[in-house]
C-alpha cells in the first residue's frame, strides 16, 4: 500500500474531546479493547480464514501487546511460526560452506498484501463503531456511578 494513501476519520475531534473527558485509565482501556476487538475480526480472523495453511498453523496468529504504548496490539503469527515468514517471504539462494547448493524458497507473499487489503474495512469500522464504545463505557461509569450515589443516599 502507498505510504500517501488519506482516508478520512468522521467526527474525530469530538471522539477526541470524549476520551478527552474521561480518566486516562479508562480512554486507555477503551482504546485497547477497541484496537484488540478491530484486530482480531479482521486481521486474526482473516487470516486464519483466507490463508492457505493448516489449521495448526492458523492457531499461532494472534494479538500481542506492543511494548511502550498502552493502547497498541499487534497481530500476526506467533514466534513458534516463523516458516511462515520464509515460506511468505522466501530466502536469498542458500549453499553451505563448501560451496554445494541448497536451493531457494520463493516467497509467496501473501500476508502483507491481506493486511493491507483490510485497511479501508479498519478505518470504516472506526468511523462506525469507535464513538458507540465510548457511549457504552460512559453510561456504564454513570450507572456505576448512580449505584454508589444510591447507596449512599439509601
Amino acid at each position: 500500500m502507498p505510504s500517501n494513501v488519506q482516508f478520512d476519520l468522521v467526527g474525530f475531534k469530538e471522539l477526541v474531546q470524549a476520551m478527552n473527558d474521561l480518566p486516562k485509565k479508562t480512554s486507555d482501556s477503551v482504546l485497547k479493547a477497541f484496537n484488540r476487538k478491530v484486530a482480531k475480526k479482521y486481521i486474526v480472523d482473516g487470516m486464519k480464514s483466507s490463508l492457505p495453511y493448516s489449521p495448526r498453523q492458523k492457531s499461532r496468529v494472534i494479538i500481542t501487546s506492543v511494548k511502550g504504548d498502552k493502547t497498541a496490539v499487534s497481530a500476526g503469527f506467533s514466534t513458534s511460526a516463523k516458516w511462515v515468514r520464509w515460506n511468505d517471504l522466501g530466502t536469498k539462494e542458500r549453499y553451505t560452506k563448501a560451496g554445494a547448493y541448497r536451493g531457494q524458497i520463493v516467497g509467496r507473499n501473501r500476508v502483507q498484501p491481506f493486511i493491507e487489503r483490510q485497511v479501508p474495512a479498519i478505518i470504516k469500522e472506526f468511523n462506525d463503531e469507535f464513538g458507540n464504545e465510548i457511549i457504552k463505557t460512559i453510561q456504564k461509569r454513570m450507572k456505576s456511578a448512580q449505584r454508589k450515589l444510591t447507596k449512599l443516599g439509601g
